[in-house]
């Protein structure tokens, strides 16, 4: 019982510190701070860095083991932490939702050419099954011409049989009609085959026209997938904003101008004391270069900064207009110009995580 009366515990709050001490040893308390709580009967101090220091100072080596109380720099650290694993884990799930949906896409394009290589099938069994019918045509070709020694054995043999002319002539003239419907026959093959040939000819043009789109596609994807993964540009930019969080919401993908554009609208519309007012009129119409400019409107490099976004949304909008290959390079002139844009956003609270 003396032994508990001559302990002293230090437990916490998420806002104080709890003492417990001996009465004999107030003073020790009292020159921390003269804070006594006569309902808890503790002694309290704010919980911050100062006072935890000044208590390690000061009873350290007479704490018992029951004792339990952090540094609060330490909630702050694995608040932090917390903010930045959960930030990271929201950033790979949008990027694996992305790679599922090309995924996606990518499969639908085989499922295509594997319907196309059953439709070459089946083209190529009809015609595996006319070269049969070929085939058998030679064979009556083959006949007709023995017939024909038939014929001119009986032609031999008319002197002799007079009786039986009537009945060659009539023998002579049906074969000859077989003649013209087989050779009618062959004609009619011959063209079924050309439109086959043709028909497999464009459906081959049709798979070699998917396979380089779907080359094209995975290039794309691949080029996407490496930007994002890939952390220089985006530090880059993020470096240039001051580490401005909102520019980490940003996907580099082609739909960025689009919401870059969105943006710098919303900003120009704050910065200018405008409301409502599209990007196109902002840029050209709300901003006067003869007056002297007051600090909350666009300088001459914020005006070409705008103009770049603008110009190149625009011409993304139409890619029929440009070149394929510079599509990665004006979604990054997009990012870039917006990442100089300087003035007009207020700066984050805290520092952006890295």
């Amino acid at each position: 019982m003396q032994r508990r009366q001559n302990e002293i515990k230090i437990t916490q709050t998420s806002t104080e510190y709890l003492l417990e001490i001996p009465p004999k040893q107030r003073d020790r308390a009292k020159n921390i701070r003269n804070d006594w709580d006569g309902v808890r009967r503790r002694w309290v101090y704010p919980r911050n860095i100062d006072m935890y220091y000044a208590l390690i100072r000061e009873f350290a080596d007479d704490l018992t083991s029951s004792s339990s109380f952090t540094n609060p720099q330490d909630d702050e650290q694995k608040w932090q932490w917390q903010e930045e694993i959960d930030y990271l884990r929201d950033t790979l799930l949008d990027k694996k939702e992305i790679i599922s949906d090309k995924d996606d896409e990518v499969e639908l394009l085989k499922a295509e050419g594997k319907q196309k290589d059953k439709v070459n099938l089946e083209l190529q069994e009809d015609i595996d099954r006319l070269r049969e019918i070929a085939k058998s045509i030679s064979s009556l070709d083959e006949r007709l011409s023995n017939k024909d020694d038939e014929i001119q054995l009986l032609s031999d043999a008319i002197g002799e049989r007079n009786r039986k002319n009537n009945q060659l002539n009539r023998q002579i003239d049906q074969l000859k009609a077989e003649i013209n419907s087989h050779k009618t026959t062959i004609d009619d093959l011959s063209q079924t085959l050309s439109e086959k040939d043709d028909e497999i000819q464009l459906l081959s043009d049709a798979v070699d026209k998917k396979d380089r789109e779907n080359s094209q596609l995975r290039t794309q994807i691949t080029q996407l997938q490496d930007i994002n993964i890939h952390p220089g540009i985006r530090d880059i930019v993020l470096e240039a904003t001051g580490n401005d969080p909102e520019f980490r919401k940003f996907n580099i993908d082609e739909y960025l101008p689009i919401a870059l554009e969105e943006w710098l609208e919303t900003h120009l519309n704050q910065a200018l004391g405008r409301r409502n007012v599209g990007l196109y009129n902002l840029i050209d119409n709300h901003i006067d270069f003869d007056e002297e400019l007051n600090p909350s409107e666009l300088d001459y490099s914020d005006y070409h900064l705008a103009h770049v976004i603008k110009t190149q949304r625009n011409v993304l909008a139409h890619p029929k207009e440009m070149k394929k290959e510079t599509g990665m390079a004006r979604i990054l002139c997009c990012f870039f110009a917006a990442a100089l844009l300087p003035s007009k956003r207020p700066k984050p609270k805290q520092p952006a995580f890295k």
